[in-house]
């Protein structure tokens, strides 16, 4: 779905998308539409920071995320997750505004290719992350491309270790949220 949108933008830049690990089990408790969002802005900013005639790989694996929550974070949360990379061959992000491209209003300085936009959309892919307990992170090597990973867990359910000074389970479910296939059938 997400690949056939931007079609056209593929084929103009010559660009070829590789997908790794698209045959295991996507299935996640998500908003699709705006998981699909997200999948949306990394790949169109992929596609946007790109050289012609280069790959961008999209990679499917298995993850766990680790979150401390808790009135004093001393609850450790270990949920298994499904880890999705976009990545791409251009010019990068230095290391410095890795953290910072997440927020508003704020893009790479190596952005100058007129390429640009309004600095919203990795912000906006973070609250969505974020929304549904998930994790998105910046790889970047300065000459030879960028990634952006995000991890959404499987389940709902957590595995939970506590500490010495563990308190009340103050977890809390959205029962707005659909288990979704996220794999390349719906990209």
């Amino acid at each position: 779905m997400v690949i056939a949108e931007l079609k056209a933008l593929i084929a103009e830049k010559k660009l070829t998308i590789k997908m790794i690990g698209n045959e295991i089990d996507t299935s996640v408790t998500c908003d699709k539409e705006r998981i699909m969002q997200v999948i949306h802005n990394l790949l169109s900013n992929a596609i946007k920071f790109s050289p012609p005639d280069s790959v961008i790989t999209i990679a499917f694996s298995y993850t766990t995320i680790e979150d401390k929550s808790g009135a004093r974070k001393q609850l450790i949360n270990k949920q298994s997750a499904i880890r999705v990379d976009v990545k791409d061959e251009g010019i990068g992000v230095p290391i410095n505004e890795l953290e910072t491209i997440f927020d508003q209003f704020v893009q790479s300085s190596k952005t100058n290719t007129g390429a640009g936009g309004t600095g919203l959309g990795l912000a906006i892919c973070k609250e969505i992350i974020e929304g549904h307990k998930g994790v998105i992170k910046a790889h970047s090597i300065f000459g030879q491309g960028t990634t952006i990973s995000f991890s959404l867990p499987l389940q709902t359910q957590t595995s939970t270790a506590y500490t010495e000074q563990d308190s009340e389970d103050n977890f809390t479910e959205n029962s707005d949220h659909k288990r979704t296939d996220t794999s390349n059938n719906s990209l």
